[in-house]
């Protein structure tokens, strides 16, 4: 019996996991300047504490809230035209200036108040909010960070104790990656207004980058405490810092907790998703994605950040676990599951075939075949796997084309080699079927599949001592080679050697029990006995 090595093994890889590169798709507060953590939306200034630089302050205040609550640059102007009649000092009416031009997006006429503003004899704490809502307004950069940095100390020379202004300068810290100075500065925050939710915030963000996994959500969960309205974030914080504690169950499970009470956002399924590969929960980090808002980019991000090097791989793995355990129409669901994510996965559609080709199902295999040749033309393992299921059909020139096909890509490829000459030992062109096994053995005289089937193949030639030569070699390189051994039993009873195939065949049943050569080797002693 012909045994080529099918060379039928599924594709696996192990995704290897860049925690960095994934964070990158959710908006992390804690690895540039997020002025966001602020209260007050970008802003040190609270309007409502400035009686003492503005008469007539409830109908200022209504402006203000006027002003904060239209989009329409008409109405800002004349509502900015009324707010300088009520404060017609000189100072108020730059910054008031200054600021208006920040909110209409005029960012230079805005830096002209602001160095008239410092010119001026303004009310300190005017000019040091004007410029931050000013900086706050550019792209962030280092320059930038370090000019808000460069405010923040010279607004606290005037206002030693003003937590806003150590926040803001302990964010920027983070942002420059100066995470002990922002901590030191989060604790100043904290003695001046204790449980401050920005200063444990940010406090919490420094501990992060420090690998400070621990004391970091002590901080989140101290300021979940203190303001359960910012419960949404300090959630997903403390989730980000269970997944790099590889606490994937903790993090899954409270970002089940978080979806319970706040919107579902891009965010929080993101989270999840991490904790979820980690645990090697495929189906359900797939299940997750199908919930996500509609993002064009994010979606691309996605797939070439998740799906592409951990979800497919791992889906494909999980697909190839379940077919050598023997469950194949598992495998098929997930290699089924890689395909609608992405229909061009050649690792997916191959490793389908070889499941399909295990359930006999050769014709479907072969499509799936041709489906990654059409992806990658010339794809070797595709063109072995193709051959091997058109051997299985009795296709055997077919078979012979795809192995030609490998041999042009791959001179002397000694699996394209054994599978042509299985092809043509089943057209019984022995010949040249022994050819391509001696083409083997020059590559690698220790390949036994090639001796074993050379020796068939001289056997079907009558050749039968020179067939036992063969199936010689082959056991001694491989002692408990059963093929081998049952072979040569045959050649050595057609030789008339009864004794030495009995042996041969008892060799072989020690060895592996086989119904078959039971038989035989029965019929031979009877043979012998007589």
């Amino acid at each position: 019996m012909l045994k080529p090595d099918d060379n039928f093994d599924f594709i696996t890889d192990e995704p290897i996991i860049d925690y960095t590169k994934f964070s990158k798709l959710f908006a992390d507060e804690k690895s540039t300047i997020n002025y966001s953590i602020l209260d007050d939306e970008k802003s040190t200034i609270n309007y409502s504490n400035q009686e003492d630089h503005c008469v007539n302050q409830p109908q200022f205040t209504e402006l203000v809230e006027q002003l904060c609550s239209t989009n329409d640059p008409r109405e800002k102007k004349e509502i900015l035209h009324k707010m300088l009649v009520l404060c017609p000092k000189e100072s108020e009416s730059l910054f008031h200036l200054g600021w208006l031009y920040v909110e209409l997006g005029d960012l230079g006429t805005a830096k002209f108040y602001y160095e008239e503003l410092k010119k001026s004899k303004p009310n300190i704490k005017f000019t040091y909010d004007l410029g931050l809502k000013i900086s706050f307004s550019h792209e962030e950069s280092l320059e930038n960070t370090n000019k808000i940095l460069s405010i923040c100390d010279e607004a606290l020379k005037y206002y030693p104790k003003e937590v806003n202004f150590i926040i803001i300068k302990s964010i920027s810290l983070v942002g420059l990656k100066k995470y002990e100075e922002a901590i030191k500065c989060c604790n100043e925050a904290l003695k001046i207004k204790p449980g401050d939710v920005r200063a444990l915030k940010n406090k919490g963000a420094a501990l992060f980058f420090l690998e400070k996994y621990e004391e970091a959500i002590k901080c989140y969960d101290d300021a979940l405490k203190n303001n359960p309205r910012e419960r949404e974030k300090l959630l997903l914080s403390k989730c980000d810092a269970y997944n790099m504690l590889e606490r994937f169950e903790d993090a899954n499970s409270l970002c089940d907790e978080a979806l319970k009470t706040i919107s579902m956002n891009n965010q929080t399924l993101l989270i999840k998703v991490w904790a979820l590969l980690n645990l090697n929960r495929i189906f359900e980090v797939i299940d997750v994605y199908k919930k996500f808002p509609g993002n064009e980019k994010l979606n691309e991000d996605l797939y070439s950040l998740i799906f592409l090097p951990h979800v497919l791989p791992r889906m494909n793995n999980m697909g190839a676990d379940y077919a050598k355990s023997g469950d194949l129409l598992k495998s098929l669901e997930c290699f089924d599951e890689c395909l609608r994510i992405n229909p061009d996965d050649f690792t997916a559609l191959n490793n389908k075939g070889i499941a399909l080709k295990n359930l006999e199902k050769y014709e479907e295999a072969i499509k799936c075949y041709d489906d990654v040749l059409k992806i990658k033309p010339g794809d070797v393992r595709a063109l072995n796997n193709k051959g091997n299921a058109l051997d299985k059909l009795q296709k055997y020139e077919e078979a012979i084309k795809c192995y030609d096909d490998i041999l042009k890509i791959k001179p002397g490829d000694v699996d394209a080699l054994n599978h042509k000459g299985g092809a043509l030992y089943n057209l019984e062109k022995y010949e040249e079927a022994i050819k391509c096994y001696d083409d083997i053995l020059k590559i690698n005289p220790d390949y036994h599949y090639a001796l074993n089937n050379k020796g068939l193949a001289l056997y079907d030639l009558k050749k039968y001592e020179e067939a036992i030569k063969c199936y010689d070699e082959a056991i001694k390189i491989k002692p408990d080679y059963v093929d081998a051994l049952n072979n040569k039993g045959d050649a050595l009873s057609e030789l008339g050697k009864t004794p030495e195939a009995i042996e041969c065949f008892e060799k072989s049943l020690n060895i592996k029990t086989d119904k078959e050569i039971e038989e035989s080797l029965a019929e031979l002693k009877q043979k012998l006995s007589k």
